[in-house]
Order: structure tokens, then sequence, then C-alpha cells
């Protein structure tokens, strides 16, 4: 149930950016558009994407306006940014970083030096296991909600959306903390309880 990991990009042109994001489609990302600060507030809402990258200057705001809105966003103030930018004048640069930008990427953006960025951000190669938290719910909302709570303590995330699936699921993945719902489908979060406290590979599980 791992999910593949979701890029947001932010452009005026859908045309301008379909081979940027072609090409991160075929590595496996799972990718969602804005064509403006707003839509790109409110998908980031909607998709909780793991990583977003923008144009300096959009139709309704620039990039800097952008980000003071995301990072004021509590749910969404984690989430790494990155800057598409066809001007590579050092003081603009500069300015991004100062925003907290990860990265900026400048044209062309199709690039393997760009592609390699954006990978070094949202699947960073891990110096030890990090942990890993199973989340249980069958409200998908609910679940988005808690799994960007988790990631932002540097978690990784599985889940499942009923007791049943859970089960098999903390079997696999070992996690090292489960939240559950009560109210479920096929099983409840207090059948669930039980039978996992009565499996030796998971009882241990807070």
């Amino acid at each position: 149930l791992n999910k593949p990991r979701v890029l947001l990009v932010v452009s005026k042109q859908e045309t301008d950016m379909s081979g940027f994001n072609e090409k991160l489609s075929a590595r496996g990302y799972k990718m969602f558009q804005a064509f403006s600060g707003d839509e790109c507030m409110i998908l980031t809402h909607r998709h909780f994407p793991d990583l977003i990258i923008t144009e300096l200057t959009l139709y309704d705001m620039d990039f800097f306006l952008l980000a003071e809105k995301i990072k004021k966003t509590n749910l969404a103030s984690h989430i790494p940014l990155m800057v598409l930018s066809d001007d590579s004048r050092a003081e603009i640069i500069e300015e991004c970083f100062d925003a907290g930008v990860k990265d900026v990427l400048l044209a062309p953006y199709n690039t393997e030096t760009n592609v390699a960025k954006i990978t070094a951000v949202v699947a960073p190669r891990k110096k030890g296991r990090k942990e890993k938290a199973l989340i249980i719910d069958d409200s998908l909302f609910v679940r988005n909600m808690i799994t960007k709570m988790f990631k932002k303590f540097g978690f990784d995330v599985v889940d499942a959306d009923n007791g049943l699936n859970g089960l098999n699921v903390a079997e696999n993945e070992q996690p090292d903390i489960i939240t559950c719902d009560y109210d479920m489908p096929v099983m409840n979060g207090w059948e669930f309880c039980i039978k996992a406290k009565k499996n030796d590979k998971i009882k241990h599980i807070p």
C-alpha cells in the first residue's frame, strides 16, 4: 500500500511543462498541475504533494507570495518547494534560496540534472532506517491528514482502509507505531486491537 510520490507542478501554461511532466511521470511520480497560485493552494489541500515545483512568476502571484501562503498553512508548511526559472542570475537564485526553496531548476527543465535534484528531495538516500507509521482508517481524507502529520516528523507512512487490511499491512511492513479508527467496515478498530495483541508478529507495536 505504499503510494507513489506526488508532485505538484505550478505553471502558467500546460504546454510549456508537458515534456517535463511526462518525464517525471515516466519515473513513477504521480503528477498534478496547477495554473495559478490559488489553484496550487486548492490542489495542495486536496492531494498533499510530497514536493511543489513552481514557476517564479504566475498569473495571480509570484513565487515569494505563494511560498509565504504555503508556509503559513499548518498541513502544508512542511512540503518542500522548488522553483522553475529561466533566469540564472545569481541574485534571483539567492533570493529563492532565502525564501526557503530546496533548489532552483534552470531551463531547459526536463534534463537529467533537474530530475536528479527532484529525486534527491522526494526520495533521499537513507543513512539509517526511518521510523514507520501505519494509519488505519476508512476515510481517505483522515488518512491523508494523519499521513502528512507523520511525514512532518520524518516518518515513512503506510495505510489501510479497514482492520483486516491493517493486520496484513502490519505483518508485512512491521511499523513502529499504529493509529487506528474505531468505526470501520469489515473489521472495526476494537476487533483489530484484540487480534493485533494476540498476533506474535505485531503485538509489540504500540
